[in-house]
């Protein structure tokens, strides 16, 4: 289970108008040097899914008013499936939600609901 995940930081930190990029520059580094850019590039999951791999089940939940754009996180699952080898026992789903789930009781059930239930079903199979 993935939540909220920064899945792409090398294109993400390309665009320095997008929200706290600049300070994510101390954390990450600086894409525009050359070595940080290869660094970035070296553990960044979007950048590293094989091609031809079994990957794992997978549930990516990400929403609009998080740090990370969703775009990341539909990127990545599209990436995945197109990718790798499809396993229908072993799904790439992706969750994307509109509401503020960190700021309402309600939605961090439903979404606590949904990863039990994905994390139960998987370990059936």
């Amino acid at each position: 289970v993935l939540q909220v995940p920064f899945l792409d930081p090398t294109t993400t930190l390309l665009h320095p108008v997008l929200p706290l990029t600049p300070v994510d520059f101390e954390e990450f580094g600086y894409p525009m040097d050359t070595e940080d850019f290869q660094a970035l590039r070296s553990y960044s999951p979007y950048d590293n899914i094989r091609d031809d791999s079994v990957y794992p089940a997978v549930l990516i939940s990400s929403s609009f008013s998080t740090r990370f754009g969703v775009w990341e996180a539909a990127k990545y699952a599209a990436r995945v499936r197109e990718r790798t080898v499809h396993d229908p026992t072993r799904p790439i789903l992706l969750n994307l939600t509109t509401e503020l789930v960190e700021e309402n009781r309600y939605m961090k059930s439903k979404e606590l609901a949904l990863e039990t239930a994905f994390l139960l079903k998987m370990m059936e199979s």
